[in-house]
């Protein structure tokens, strides 16, 4: 069933352990339910979890609210939306039937995943401090308004800081693996 994106979004006034639903969270996640849709329908166009993935969050940052301070309640419900959002696809695309693949293909596609996950870090440790810090913040879904502030940058700088020496590197690397080839 696809929900509507001019249908109200309706969270239960207590989670599945009875705790209740903080009222300030309901009324922030009212507020970013649009743009929840749109980033889901980027994704994906099945927008079918949607509400669930909202109901979820409404019940953690509730929870949250207890233990710590949140500055930004807007910006922390959606970016708690889109990590539980991430964790749900990863979730689905993770599970394959062992039957349906040869023993063969499983060996070779568990080398190949901790090679990939190899050269990821082994390029990560040829960038500067600087660069890491803004890649594991990207990563751990922050804005570029948020890791400029964090890094005193304007936002437009912290990306294209990054998005050149990303290239440099990537450049530099091909390079070397090009010149290793040609002397073999």
């Amino acid at each position: 069933m696809k929900k509507r994106d001019d249908e109200p979004l309706w969270i239960p006034d207590r989670d599945a352990y009875g705790r209740l639903v903080n009222k300030e969270v309901e009324a922030e996640l009212q507020n970013i339910w649009k743009r929840a849709l749109a980033h889901i329908e980027r994704h994906s166009h099945d927008t079918s979890l949607a509400a669930e993935i909202m109901e979820k969050t409404a019940f953690t940052v509730s929870r949250l609210m207890k233990r710590k301070v949140i500055r930004n309640l807007r910006s922390f419900g959606f970016r708690v939306f889109k990590r539980k959002y991430l964790k749900q696809l990863r979730k689905e695309s993770r599970f394959v039937s062992l039957d349906s693949v040869g023993e063969g293909e499983l060996v070779v596609d568990c080398i190949a995943a901790y090679e990939n996950d190899l050269e990821v870090k082994l390029f990560l440790r040829r960038l500067d401090q600087r660069i890491q810090t803004m890649f594991s913040m990207r990563s751990a879904g922050y804005s570029w308004k948020e890791i400029g502030k964090a890094l005193g940058l304007p936002p437009h700088n912290a990306e294209s800081q990054f998005s050149y020496r990303i290239k440099r590197e990537s450049k530099k690397l091909n390079e070397n693996s090009e010149s290793k080839k040609a002397t073999r």
